[in-house]
């Protein structure tokens, strides 16, 4: 059973680390948007908030539904959400207002990730080995966003700011089916 535990513990460190790759994205490129789009700093400014701005908004909503939807759910529709913020920075913006709502929908997304696949893990683990389990999850939170940092400044250097988004947007997709779909790990 500990084994059942520690790799469903595992596969949710991975998705949640590869969900929260989009986290830094806007603030490696925050630099190129104020000389293409000549943008002031308060509007650079903003584009970045608009991240917390939708993170904020969501994640009571997300939070709560989780208590009376399936959180596996939640987690799928908050993952689609982020997906789709990132797309369409990396192919529909192209200035001020356009960033400012895909960004906010990026950080809509990351709120439907980030406490719903704590719920998705608690239900599934011994209460006894609960909070270890727990500690790994939020401590990976800092990983997920150091790697949004370094993976964000790589695809910058070698591709250009268009590809940062569009790269990294399809990463929370590859690992919603292992923590929404594949159920594989039974309650323990």
């Amino acid at each position: 059973m500990r084994l059942r535990s520690a790799g469903y513990t595992l596969l949710m460190l991975m998705a949640q680390t590869c969900a929260l790759l989009g986290f830094a994205c806007c603030a490696v490129v925050l630099t190129t948007f104020q000389e293409e789009w000549h943008l002031s700093n308060l509007q650079s400014g903003l584009i970045a908030s608009a991240f917390f701005f939708g993170y904020m908004l969501v994640v009571p909503l997300a939070t709560a539904l989780t208590d009376r939807v399936d959180a596996r759910k939640v987690y799928l529709i908050g993952g689609i959400t982020a997906t789709c913020g990132l797309l369409g920075m990396s192919l529909l913006a192209y200035n001020f207002w356009t960033a400012l709502f895909f960004m906010a929908l990026n950080g809509a997304g990351l709120a439907g990730t980030y406490m719903p696949g704590l719920k998705i893990l608690s239900d599934r683990i011994q209460s006894g080995e609960l909070t270890r389990h727990i500690a790994f999850y939020t401590a990976f939170f800092g990983i997920g966003t150091g790697f949004s940092y370094l993976c964000s400044d790589w695809i910058l250097s070698a591709l250009g700011w268009h590809y940062v988004f569009g790269v990294i947007c399809f990463r929370p997709l590859q690992r919603l089916s292992d923590c929404v779909v594949v159920d594989s790990c039974p309650r323990v």
